[in-house]
């Protein structure tokens, strides 16, 4: 006999306060501890503990009331945040909610992803900059693709990063860039099935499918 079982459903507004960027999620990551970190309006985290059925709501001074479009871990457990303003911003996994961030770079544009790679490298993609990597372990800059014209033409507003394999890495935003590893160039797909691709905003293996806003 087959059961379909329901999903219990979560508040995570319970004793909220009277803040409504609370209610204006961005982005949720899980950490390894089993919270659940939500990315909100206007400089709010949300920090669900899944065990206790209990919310911290945060606004740390750091982010200075910009919005938290993305929250991502790594291997450590540390978490980084990307704000509506370019900031990118480490938590250190120490046990403390409320404190252990710190700004590690300010890009200076809208940062719209941010992805870990199969080595642990993390990787920016913003609105007019291109695309960094950077070392977690340091926070440098260890290669960047925009600025030097390096990705094609009107490609330097980046939505979505994905590695498709050892040698190669997709680049998506006006239009759909491939990155390969080994020989260091970059090729572009304008066209799917003989329809032009513009303003690709998501990408996902299988594949690879995109996701556009429109079809020109």
């Amino acid at each position: 006999r087959e059961h379909t079982l329901a999903a219990a459903p979560v508040d995570v507004y319970k004793n909220a306060p009277a803040d409504g960027n609370y209610k204006l999620v961005w982005d949720i990551e899980e950490h390894q501890s089993g919270k659940v970190w939500i990315a909100c309006q206007a400089g709010r985290l949300m920090i669900y503990d899944q065990k206790k059925s209990e919310t911290n709501y945060l606004t740390p001074p750091i982010f200075n009331e910009k919005t938290v479009r993305q929250v991502k871990q790594d291997r450590e457990g540390n978490l980084w945040f990307a704000t509506q303003n370019g900031q990118l911003v480490k938590w250190t996994n120490s046990g403390s909610l409320a404190d252990g961030y710190r700004e590690v770079k300010q890009f200076g544009a809208i940062i719209s992803k941010l992805y870990f790679d199969q080595s642990g490298m993390l990787w920016v993609a913003t609105h007019g900059r291109g695309v960094f990597q950077l070392n977690p372990g340091t926070g440098q800059v260890i290669k960047q693709f925009g600025a030097d014209k390096s990705l094609a033409a009107h490609s330097e507003n980046i939505e979505d990063i994905l590695q498709l394999n050892d040698s190669l890495f997709c680049f998506a935003g006006d239009l759909l860039n491939i990155w390969n590893v080994k020989n260091g160039r970059i090729s572009k797909t304008i066209s799917n099935n003989n329809e032009p691709l513009h303003g690709v905003y998501a990408v996902q293996t299988e594949r690879l499918k995109a996701k556009c806003r429109r079809r020109m």
